[in-house]
């Protein structure tokens, strides 16, 4: 009894020292922000109007698991000087006051201008965006555009850690003020981070429709105005381009396939076109081949009867390098955000497998083809240069999470080279379950982040194909789910009617033909 009195905290009371009642242990809870509970951290449920998490590192973004009624939502006061950017939007904006009250419970759709790299929105002089976007949206300003799209990007396009630097900012700085390409960056931006309300829907749509117009318009008279040079139309109609396929996956009408097909066909004229003049690219050029490379070598699987050449991919890629070597880059994870972590010989051999199943069954140069590319993935040998100077925790986890997607891809493509080459006989392939789930696990591991890009989707295609068990179904189902921060409500939706037709009808035939996996992923609308 003397030692528990000795140890015991004490305080003080009117009727003097006392034994002190013991503190209520501060527990987790699921309610709170996901960086406070991988801490095991207390979190205050309040969310920050700058989208950082107060109770984490700086470098955590301040994601919610779910919406919960009671949250509260910080106020911060703007700091009114020219270096801090524009006033608050719900002020400076004049949004009605029904949507100014829908953003005080949803604070996280646009960027706060504090939140922007320093100086790159201080120095930004006042700019009037062209008349049809004022007119879509008035309340709108350049420096809220500018917001807005960042949120996009580091929600969609690519994480901060990924590519710090406003995207939209480089185009400009190329393109100049292309009504089209801030048509189709303000449609993709609200569709995606605005809250989900018919006048931000309605926005987003008339958006969508007015870079359209101006895109069809500019295809057919070549340039924009006759102000505008030549060599800058192509690269305006392939930024807005690029924008408008990503727009269907997260458009009210959740994934027009037709729509995204042929923007995907337009993409392809458009880059041809300039691919062939000898002009120098700038570094948005470089991002905009880039992300045309990712989206040609995803969509080449579910797209039935491409009009693409099997060596289209070698050619993209000899000029995408030649561009890395003129700006002093490297085809690695920090200057290539999308494919840097594939690597040319990777992302050429990935294409050309989609390319090959298509024209099933192989034969003479095309079998040979499928021969020599199963022996590159049976040799294939991990390249360390692409994870070279981790400087920071931030950096080597990144790069962790680049590896474990390459090995996701590797899988895939090793699993899909032995469907290419015995397109009757899949049963090996589906035997392989310890491959399968390793890739699947390593996928869940990648997407469990909330950095993530649309480079998860081509692996997650190939797993849902093969399909057929329970828990492969259900793992595959909950990877699509999360994938939807980056792919679009409309790829995942698709995506998961695939894979529940792959499951119903290999449970009932037991084995079936690659001819019929594609067929399902047509009839699905799968597009990536």
């Amino acid at each position: 009894m003397r030692s528990q009195c000795m140890f015991a905290s004490f305080e003080l009371r009117p009727e003097g020292l006392a034994p002190a009642e013991p503190r209520q242990k501060l527990l987790r809870d699921a309610e709170g922000c996901l960086p406070c509970r991988r801490k095991r951290k207390r979190c205050d449920k309040t969310r920050p109007a700058c989208l950082r998490c107060r109770n984490s590192t700086n470098r955590d973004t301040c994601t919610w698991p779910e919406v919960i009624k009671n949250r509260r939502t910080r106020s911060v006061e703007r700091d009114e000087s020219p270096a801090a950017g524009s006033s608050h939007a719900s002020e400076s904006m004049g949004v009605p006051s029904a949507l100014c009250k829908r953003r005080e419970q949803q604070s996280d759709w646009t960027l706060q201008s504090t939140a922007l790299i320093p100086n790159e929105l201080g120095a930004l002089s006042p700019i009037a965006l062209p008349e049809s976007v004022s007119r879509v949206s008035p309340e709108l300003s350049f420096t809220n555009l500018v917001e807005m799209s960042l949120a996009f990007q580091r929600k969609v396009l690519c994480g901060q850690d990924v590519h710090e630097p406003s995207i939209l900012l480089l185009a400009l700085q190329s393109t100049g003020l292309s009504s089209a390409t801030l048509h189709a960056w303000a449609a993709s931006s609200i569709a995606a981070v605005a809250p989900p309300s018919p006048e931000w829907q309605q926005k987003a749509l008339q958006h969508h429709s007015h870079a359209l117009q101006d895109l069809r318009r500019g295809i057919e008279v070549g340039v924009e105005t006759a102000a505008v040079d030549v060599m800058l139309s192509d690269e305006w109609k392939m930024a807005t381009v690029l924008m408008l396929h990503i727009f269907e996956s997260f458009s009210v009408e959740y994934g027009n396939v037709e729509l995204a097909t042929a923007h995907l066909h337009a993409a392809h004229r458009i880059f041809a076109v300039s691919l062939m003049r000898d002009v120098a690219p700038s570094r948005h050029d470089l991002l905009l081949l880039e992300a045309y490379i990712l989206r040609t070598a995803l969509n080449c699987l579910p797209e039935a009867g491409t009009p693409l050449p099997l060596d289209y991919m070698s050619f993209l890629l000899r000029h995408f390098k030649s561009g890395l070597t003129e700006h002093k880059l490297e085809f690695n994870v920090g200057d290539c955000p999308w494919i840097g972590y594939l690597g040319d010989d990777l992302l050429d051999k990935m294409y050309r497998l989609s390319w090959l199943a298509h024209k099933l069954p192989l034969r003479s140069e095309r079998l040979a083809e499928g021969i020599a590319i199963s022996r590159f993935f049976g040799e294939w040998t991990e390249p360390t240069a692409y994870y070279a100077d981790a400087e920071d925790w931030a950096r080597s986890e990144y790069h962790i999470q680049a590896r474990r997607l390459l090995k996701a891809h590797l899988i895939a493509c090793r699993l899909m080279s032995k469907l290419v080459l015995a397109p009757d006989a899949n049963m090996e392939v589906l035997q392989e379950h310890e491959n399968l789930n390793k890739g699947v696990a390593l996928l869940d591991q990648v997407c469990q982040r909330v950095e993530m890009t649309a480079s998860v989707l081509w692996p997650l295609l190939i797993f849902s194909m093969l399909i057929s068990t329970p828990f492969e179904l259900e793992t595959c189902q909950m990877i699509a789910s999360r994938a939807v921060r980056c792919a679009g409500p409309g790829v995942v939706k698709h995506l998961l009617a695939l894979q529940e037709d792959i499951f119903a009808l290999r449970s009932s035939n037991g084995c079936i033909l690659v001819s019929d996996m594609l067929r399902l992923v047509t009839s699905n609308s799968v597009f990536l």
